[in-house]
């Protein structure tokens, strides 16, 4: 039985209105024109502090659907494809990526073994033991579980907006004091690095989906999101999940 796909990808604002329009089975020109009294009804919900009320129990995506598309019904046998964008540091190159993007502790481990190509005494200014424990430990605080990630944000202006450039090189190496021994190497030998990659989720998650885009175009790209999403739940997301890859200009 062939699977109907609704896929959500926020590359930039038509591109998140574009996916929106493809869900409720409408023109993107239909969507655009009723976008400022969708978010002027986002506004009154935010002005009543009614918003998180009613996207967590589905009225906010029940009302919304019916305002666009009165006789809207979701396809059967369908499925979730949602784009997260993934900020990092990588050598340039496509390789770096060819196991896949992988969980916090499979993740730590393939970077420090790709840095010690140009960075050899990384191994003796680290304890990676320590490193993976102390990694399981933030994983179990903020999850409930000792494997995470990969982390992403839904939108591609929050990855790539200067204040998230921490997120160039692994959160644990500066928590933990490394990235002050190596940065200097790391900056002159690997580029600031955006992944776009998808990952497949159940309908069920959809209205989850629907509060987040809807929030983030009322939010506007002004507004940067520093907080990203666990994409990846602890599972490696395959290289051919991969959709783009973005290199930015230098490291922050």
């Amino acid at each position: 039985m062939q699977q109907h796909i609704y896929h959500f990808s926020y590359d930039h604002q038509d591109d998140a209105l574009s996916s929106l329009a493809y869900y409720y089975d409408v023109d993107i020109d239909v969507l655009k024109f009723k976008l400022p009294q969708l978010i002027s009804y986002i506004q009154s919900l935010k002005d009543k502090h009614l918003y998180e009320e009613a996207a967590e129990s589905g009225m906010l995506q029940t009302n919304i659907a019916l305002f666009i598309n009165p006789n809207f019904q979701e396809k059967e046998h369908s499925i979730l494809r949602i784009s997260f964008y993934h900020r990092c540091s990588t050598d340039g190159t496509a390789v770096w990526f060819k196991e896949g993007l992988l969980n916090n502790v499979e993740g730590i481990q393939a970077y420090i073994s790709k840095v010690s190509a140009f960075i050899p005494e990384i191994n003796t200014l680290i304890d990676q033991d320590k490193i993976i424990r102390v990694s399981k430990i933030k994983s179990m605080d903020e999850e409930k579980v000792e494997l995470d990630g990969i982390n992403g944000f839904y939108r591609y202006s929050d990855a790539q907006h200067v204040e998230n450039s921490g997120f160039n090189f692994p959160e644990i190496f500066m928590n933990m004091g490394i990235y002050k021994k190596v940065r200097e190497q790391l900056a002159s030998n690997l580029k600031p690095t955006i992944v776009k990659f998808f990952v497949d989720r159940e309908m069920n998650e959809v209205n989850h989906i629907l509060a987040k885009y809807w929030y983030s175009l009322w939010l506007g790209d002004e507004d940067v999101t520093t907080i990203g999403a666990n994409a990846g739940r602890g599972k490696t997301i395959p290289y051919h999940h991969i959709q783009q890859i973005y290199y930015l200009e230098s490291i922050c």
